[in-house]
C-alpha cells in the first residue's frame, strides 16, 4: 500500500533494498498477532498412537481361546488414551495356560506375540 501511495503521489516507489526490510519489520509482528488470534479457533492436531512395545507392563484380558506355550490367544487391553488394542499373548512360564477371561500382565514382546504372567491385581469393577 505504501509503495502504491508513493507511486501515485510522487511518481516513484521506494527502492527494493529499502522497502523489503521495512515491510518485513512491519509485517512479522502483524502475522504473529493474527496467527495467535486464529490459533484459538483452529483445532489442534493430537495423536493417540502408541508403539506396540509401550504396551509391555499393561494389564490385558484374554478374550478368545486359551493361551499356552507356543499357542498364543487373543487378548484385549485399553491404553492410556482409552483405545482398545487386540493382541496375541502366551504364558511366560512353561506349562501355564490362560483361559478366556484371565487377566494377565504383559512382561515382554517377541515379534507379534506378547509374553504374559497371570495378574495378581483384582479386576476393577464399574
Amino acid at each position: 500500500l505504501l509503495q502504491s501511495a508513493l507511486l501515485e503521489l510522487f511518481g516513484r516507489a521506494l527502492p527494493g533494498w529499502f522497502a523489503v526490510p521495512a515491510v518485513a519489520a512491519l509485517a512479522l509482528p502483524l502475522v504473529q498477532l493474527a496467527g495467535g488470534a486464529l490459533a484459538r479457533w483452529l483445532p489442534r492436531e493430537e495423536t493417540s498412537a502408541v508403539t506396540s512395545g509401550s504396551l509391555v507392563g499393561h494389564l490385558a484380558t484374554v478374550t478368545l481361546g486359551t493361551a499356552a506355550a507356543g499357542q498364543p490367544a487373543q487378548a484385549k487391553l485399553h491404553d492410556a488414551f482409552g483405545q482398545v488394542h487386540y493382541l496375541l499373548v502366551e504364558p511366560d512360564a512353561a506349562g501355564e495356560t490362560f483361559p478366556a477371561g484371565t487377566q494377565v500382565l504383559l512382561v515382554s514382546r517377541s515379534g507379534a506375540v506378547f509374553r504374559a504372567v497371570r495378574s495378581t491385581v483384582p479386576p476393577l469393577t464399574a
